[in-house]
């Protein structure tokens, strides 16, 4: 019987994943669709931008989001000067090194939703901050006229009252001399009179006394 030898299977190393080196870019407009995008004219720019660097160009439909995979590191920085494609503005969105990360775009878009939000929210405050402003200025010019009329009528009080305390010292200086007046007569009514009686006193004494008669006897 034949010794039986252990077959040895080859050991087969596991492929190493070759890593990528990716750069997002989002549509600035959300409403910019990137798969229209000419992808001839992309590899150009690319080229131009980061000779021999570009691995493969990718566009996410459902996210809306161009993929570019780059052989080093280093080439990202050149793809940072990428701004729009076939006339749509772009914005980088992230380098990462796997597509898996695409995730985080979801919450991009959301963050930019919030944004947009926050920003029409600001304009809505900004308008009635302004009405607001405009109201408040326009109150403040009606109270300016209120108190401008005040300042008339007060200054036209002032002098009423100046007027009337003028009158009321004629008015008394009026009534005394009246009453000086009213005395002087009464005496002089009273003097005439006195003079009157006296001389009818001494007409009286003046007048001849007749004797009476006697009766006969």
């Amino acid at each position: 019987m034949g010794a039986s030898t252990a077959s040895t299977a080859p050991t087969v190393k596991p492929k190493e994943a070759s890593m990528n080196y990716t750069v997002l870019f989002v549509p600035v407009t959300p409403s910019d669709n990137l798969r229209h995008l000419n992808r001839q004219t992309i590899s150009r720019k690319l080229e131009s931008l980061a000779p021999n660097e570009i691995k493969d160009v990718r566009v996410n439909p459902r996210k809306n989001v161009l993929a570019i995979d780059v052989i080093h590191q280093a080439s990202l920085l050149a793809l940072t000067r990428v701004t729009d494609f076939d006339g749509i503005k772009l914005s980088r969105s992230m380098a990462t090194t796997t597509m898996e990360q695409l995730g985080h775009v979801d919450d991009l878009r959301a963050l930019q939703a919030s944004l947009g939000d926050l920003t029409r929210n600001q304009g809505l405050l900004l308008d009635t901050v302004q009405q607001e402003n405009s109201r408040f200025a326009d109150a403040l010019g009606s109270l300016d006229d209120v108190l401008q009329r005040a300042r008339v009528y007060q200054a036209k009080l002032v002098r009423l009252k100046r007027d009337m305390t003028e009158l009321q010292q004629r008015s008394s200086r009026l009534r005394k001399r009246a009453l000086r007046l009213q005395q002087m007569k009464q005496k002089e009514a009273l003097q005439a009179e006195q003079q009157r009686q006296r001389d009818l006193e001494r007409t009286r004494q003046l007048q001849p006394r007749v004797a009476p008669q006697l009766a006969p006897p």
